[in-house]
């Protein structure tokens, strides 16, 4: 896996390059809720769409790519959390478990990830709400709709942020 966070940055962040996430033994509510928000995304294109779709490709494409991303940030915030090594973590068999099991990924990286995943070339479809004039249904079937920007701000505004916290990054 040859993947690579900060790449990208937005207009005025600076990249992240080493940047480590603060972390905590407890279970981090707020980074399984981003993680959830973003795997959504993926769950309301293949449920409004059929799977083989162009779009429903498109949307597995770039949710492993997300996918990639985040085990490069369990990767940076994992050895900083006591009694959870690095190879417990990698036995888990889902990557939300172990970021609510082992950690609190940072604001900061939860904006990276995202500003990485807007830059994918398949994030065209993903990067805003879906426009529901134009899907018929679209609210009957898709109770939580989620996309890229309303992400972004949900980290911007601490919507992902653990019980107690008063920030994440």
């Amino acid at each position: 896996n040859n993947v690579k966070l900060g790449v990208y940055k937005d207009e005025g962040e600076e990249g992240l390059g080493s940047v480590v996430g603060s972390s905590s033994s407890s279970v981090s509510v707020g980074s399984s809720a981003f993680v959830s928000d973003v795997r959504l995304i993926w769950a309301n294109c293949n449920s409004y769409n059929e799977p083989s779709s162009e779009i429903a490709m498109t949307s597995s494409k770039l949710g492993e790519y997300f996918e990639s991303l985040l085990s490069v940030v369990i990767q940076q915030i994992t050895p900083v959390v006591k009694g959870v090594s690095e190879t417990k973590a990698k036995k888990s068999d889902s990557v939300g478990k172990v970021v609510s099991k082992v950690g609190v990924i940072s604001k900061k990286l939860m904006l990276q990830v995202v500003t990485d995943m807007k830059a994918h070339e398949c994030a065209e479809h993903f990067l805003y709400p879906v426009d529901v004039s134009l899907a018929a249904g679209y609210t009957d079937l898709i109770k939580k709709p989620m996309d890229l920007s309303t992400i972004t701000n949900n980290v911007k505004l601490g919507v992902y942020k653990d019980e107690g916290e008063e920030g994440l990054g």
